[in-house]
């Protein structure tokens, strides 16, 4: 079986950095996958199969397949723990992508260790994750074209299955508009659909809200996949919290600009939307919300570092630290505690650069942020010398600082009133407006989805102390 002692040889190859190479190589892609498994549910049902649509930026044939057995603590600190339930799991996959919720032929099987489904035992493992054998599209699959995933997980138990005992890693639901169809289903039952092979052989699947309307689902499928590709594609590792992960897409004040599941394309938040949309590079997603630098320690992570190496990235991004300031920690502790991190994930992915993301702004508003004389920055946000201003000035926007990050991505000239990149006495940690109320988030920390879109599309990249178009070169 697929497991972490599974793992075939990944080829070594010195151009993290993007360097000219035709080594193929295996990186981590993973496109509209929720990377993080966020708690169980399930009611009276022991099986679940969802179907996700994916995509990668850049043209493969083969691929493995990724699937969780950790999730995350919703709790103090955030961590990375075992399942405690034995879980049985299978997976097809689509390709070419069917526009249809029937008529969808048999899938592409994905196998571990040449068996059809593959099993975490409670205590016993794999642990960490299950790696799938390698998987023939059957021809080239070009940058861009959709791809889907059938991913059956389902209690071990059977029929004596706890309720609510199963992982999910998004309660996806899709506000949909015309045109915005992204044909994703799930199906549930109190049998084995592994049995039935619903992942494998159904030629029909019940849409996300039967009309994709709205109603919601609960979504696992594999954390990631690794295709094999020449070695200067890139591949970027993104570690976050909520902001990170998308949380807010949809939201009041949204408008056409995207729904819950994310952009027109399902990425969610504005990382994937600037990574995929903008660089067109491949991005994996390790954002969880409520997680914070304060909450790293090896112990801690001890999957998601072995993700990072597994996912072989060409660069990370990191988006940790409005936690931690909001959470009361001092500028002294956020740079002690984002150090540690930095050094972990330097250990689990030598010389990969880290690129850092400055710290959003955060008030308060008795008009829904319609205008900014009604906003009141939030406790150790404000202007510059606020502790917000000093780490995003001091350390994050300064080359050579002691936070030791390679470069940044800065959000704020698209979402902070008056604020002027270059300019450190221009922070208010006010939320821009826009002239409507909500007009980029609706509760004064998150981005809606006109807020993930603006600061994609008016990102402001810095390396080694220039700023560039692309901080991935």
């Amino acid at each position: 079986m697929g497991g972490m002692g599974a793992l075939i040889a990944l080829p070594t190859f010195s151009a993290h950095r993007g360097g000219a190479g035709t080594l193929p190589i295996w990186r981590a892609t993973g496109q509209n996958m929720r990377q993080t498994v966020q708690g169980f549910v399930g009611g009276a049902n022991w099986s679940s199969c969802y179907r996700s649509r994916h995509y990668s930026t850049v043209p493969f044939r083969y691929a493995r397949f990724v699937m969780p057995t950790f999730y995350q603590t919703g709790g103090q600190p955030i961590a990375d723990i075992d399942f405690p339930t034995s879980y049985n799991f299978q997976l097809g996959i689509e390709y070419p992508f069917v526009n249809a919720f029937s008529g969808i032929p048999t899938r592409i099987t994905a196998t571990f260790g040449g068996a059809n489904s593959a099993s975490y035992v409670s205590g016993v493992g794999p642990f960490g994750y299950i790696l799938s054998d390698v998987v023939d599209f059957g021809s080239i699959v070009p940058a861009g074209v959709f791809f889907g995933m059938w991913t059956t997980v389902e209690n071990a138990a059977g029929a004596g299955s706890a309720a609510n005992s199963l992982p999910y890693q998004a309660n996806t639901s899709n506000n949909y508009q015309a045109g915005w169809q992204r044909y994703t289903g799930a199906a549930g039952a109190s049998s084995s659909l592994i049995s039935a092979g619903t992942a494998l052989t159904a030629s029909s699947i019940t849409g996300v809200g039967s009309a994709q309307n709205g109603a919601a689902a609960n979504a696992f499928s594999p954390c990631m996949m690794l295709i094999q590709c020449d070695a200067h594609y890139r591949s970027i590792f993104t570690v976050g919290d909520c902001i990170a992960y998308g949380n807010s897409e949809g939201q009041a004040g949204s408008l056409t600009y995207g729904d819950v599941m994310g952009s027109a394309l399902g990425n969610a938040g504005f990382l994937a939307r600037y990574v995929f949309e903008q660089l067109n590079y491949n991005m994996v997603n390790f954002g969880r919300g409520g997680d914070s630098f304060g909450y790293y320690s090896a112990l801690n992570w001890q999957y998601r570092l072995k993700m990072l190496t597994l996912a072989n990235p060409t660069h990370i991004i990191c988006q940790y630290g409005h936690n931690d300031l909001s959470g009361g920690a001092t500028v002294a502790t956020v740079l002690a505690n984002a150090q540690a991190c930095f050094a972990g994930m330097r250990a689990a992915a030598p010389g990969v650069p880290i690129i850092q993301v400055t710290q959003s702004p955060s008030s308060t508003s008795t008009d829904n942020w319609t205008t900014t004389a009604n906003q009141t920055a939030s406790t150790f946000f404000g202007n510059s010398a606020s502790r917000r201003g000093t780490f995003n000035d001091t350390y994050i926007r300064t080359n050579g600082s002691a936070l030791g990050n390679d470069g940044f991505l800065d959000i704020n000239p698209s979402l902070e009133f008056g604020y002027i990149e270059g300019n450190a006495g221009s922070e208010t940690s006010l939320w821009n407006v826009t002239g409507a109320a909500n007009g980029l988030c609706q509760d004064g920390v998150h981005p809606n989805s006109n807020g993930h879109l603006q600061a994609a599309t008016g990102m402001i990249a810095s390396r080694n102390g220039s700023i560039v178009t692309d901080p991935f070169t």
